[in-house]
C-alpha cells in the first residue's frame, strides 16, 4: 500500500490513459477489472475528482456494448462478459 500511495494521482491518471480508447476486448476486461480495485483498495489520493471524472466518461462511451465474438474467437469473451465489468467498473464509487 505504501508503495502505491507514492504514486499519488499518477495511478488514477495512469488507469483512465489505459482505458481511453481501448478496443481489443481482452484488454476492456483487464481495464474495467482494475477500476473497482484501484477505488477500492487505494487511497483516494490516488484518483483525484478530476481524473475520476475523466474515467466516468471514458467508461460511459462504452455504453452500451454491442459486442459479439467473432466466429473463430479463441479467447472465449462474450458482450455479456464486457457488459458486466463496464456496470461494476461504472458502479465501483459512491464519489
Amino acid at each position: 500500500r505504501d508503495e502505491v500511495k507514492l504514486l499519488g494521482e499518477a495511478l488514477g491518471e495512469g488507469v483512465h490513459a489505459v482505458i481511453e480508447e481501448e478496443r481489443d476486448p481482452r484488454n476492456l476486461l483487464q481495464a474495467f477489472a482494475i477500476v473497482p480495485r484501484i477505488l477500492r483498495d487505494c487511497p483516494p489520493e490516488c484518483v483525484s475528482n478530476e481524473t475520476l471524472d475523466c474515467m466516468f466518461e471514458s467508461l460511459t462511451s462504452y455504453f452500451p456494448i454491442t459486442f459479439t465474438p467473432p466466429k473463430d474467437d479463441k479467447y472465449g469473451i462474450t458482450g455479456e462478459d464486457l457488459k458486466l465489468a463496464l456496470s461494476a467498473a461504472l458502479a465501483a464509487t459512491p464519489r
